[in-house]
């Protein structure tokens, strides 16, 4: 393998188990579960067999994950052309499942790799910072400040064009995404700028200029958002939880700025509205829907005696559940809850799958003096009848964006 700047080559240690069969690499791999040929670029025992994968966001020759031993994670460029120079890598784990005694490889994690997008975004960021700068706001008029809503939502817009690598779209990968985040958390402080900046002196047509902007800078936001919706399921389990948490804050901050009466934003995942105060406590709202949702489908809201001024919504279809935190990965019940059948001394616990399961509400309640509500959604049971030989539970749960968990407690 090769190590430091001097690119002097040292061979792995057979008798430590250790082994290497990409050239250029700067790491021995370890057969921790079989035999070190001579040479030490054979490990013969389970493990994953070689394979191409084509990732046409990246390029369109394929990426070559060499045979790897179980339990051992494969580090390869991000660019193969250019194996003598230090750059990014992508990582690929070659999973040992001990109860099957099988191995097979995990989902690529390409997040490290820089795309098209990438000084787009950096562009873009630096567009944030400029307009988070106190001392250059300061500077800016009105009509300077609708300018540039006007280059931000342009720059958003230009991560939303729709485009194809021999036939096939480009999307999002998770270095896109984490890459977005930041330009996405802003949003809600550049969106209040234009109130902050209002001091009473502008004129009709430098407000109206004003206010078509930040309805510009909302819809590209929208936009990206559903572009990040869109990526591969994957590419989005490769995605930091952080990450994911921050980019549905960022959708709740931007229905927070919505106004009464003002049009809902929506798209084919995602929509976001401000409905007035309920005027019948008992009765039911339909909520607005992504144009992936069918009415049928619209959750229920009642605000029972509950007082409030208003209510910031935000729906996300099923579709997009990729987005959210993954609740296989962690649900804060999972400590408290007890099996339902116990379970014979010293036999595995059972695997357990979570998913999504119907469209994913987001509420706040303006001037809220106590919570008091009702929301019911319909949940998809069309998978059903292909999980006969599994026990099947569904319950409601909240997001908890502290943790970034799952929870039905609380």
């Amino acid at each position: 393998y090769s190590k430091g700047s001097n690119k002097k080559c040292t061979p792995c240690d057979r008798d430590k188990k250790e082994y290497q069969n990409e050239e250029g690499a700067t790491y021995c791999k370890i057969c921790s579960r079989g035999k070190v040929h001579e040479g030490a670029m054979v490990c013969e025992g389970l493990g994953c067999k070689e394979e191409s994968l084509v990732k046409i966001e990246l390029s369109e020759n394929p990426f070559l994950f060499s045979e790897t031993a179980a339990g051992e994670t494969l580090i390869i460029p991000c660019n193969p052309e250019k194996l003598s120079e230090v750059g990014d890598k992508i990582y690929r784990h070659c999973v040992y499942d001990e109860e099957q005694y099988t191995a097979y490889w995990g989902i690529p994690n390409f997040a490290m790799c820089p795309t098209a997008k990438t000084e787009m975004i950096h562009d873009l960021n630096s567009k944030m910072e400029v307009l988070q700068s106190p001392e250059k706001l300061s500077t800016l008029s009105s009509s300077d400040l609708a300018v540039e809503f006007e280059k931000l939502s342009e720059g958003f817009d230009a991560l939303t064009v729709e485009e194809k690598v021999n036939g096939t779209e480009v999307k999002m990968t998770a270095r896109d995404v984490s890459d977005v985040t930041n330009a996405l958390m802003s949003v809600e402080s550049v969106i209040k700028m234009d109130r902050a900046k209002g001091a009473g002196d502008e004129t009709p047509e430098e407000l109206a200029a004003m206010k078509e902007a930040t309805n510009k800078v909302k819809r590209s936001t929208i936009n990206t958002v559903e572009k990040v919706a869109e990526s591969d399921e994957d590419t989005l389990k490769t995605v930091d939880n952080n990450h994911k948490v921050s980019i549905i804050n960022s959708v709740e901050a931007l229905s927070d700025s919505m106004e009464d009466g003002e049009e809902p934003i929506v798209a084919k995942n995602l929509v976001v509205k401000k409905i007035p105060a309920a005027t019948n406590p008992d009765e039911d709202i339909s909520l607005p829907l992504p144009l992936d949702v069918a009415e049928d489908e619209a959750p229920k809201l009642s605000m029972g005696d509950m007082d409030s001024t208003g209510t910031s919504v935000a729906v996300f279809s099923e579709s997009a559940k990729g987005m959210f935190p993954d609740p296989t990965d962690g649900d804060e019940d999972d400590e408290e809850d007890e099996e339902l059948e116990p379970r014979p001394r010293f036999s595995p616990k059972p695997k357990v799958n979570k998913t999504l399961n119907s469209c994913v509400v987001s509420l706040k309640f303006k001037d809220a003096q106590k919570v008091n509500f009702s929301l019911r959604l319909k949940a998809n049971f069309s998978r059903d009848k292909g999980e006969k030989s599994k026990r099947l539970e569904r319950k409601c749960s909240f997001l908890n964006t502290t943790t970034g968990k799952w929870s039905s407690k609380g």
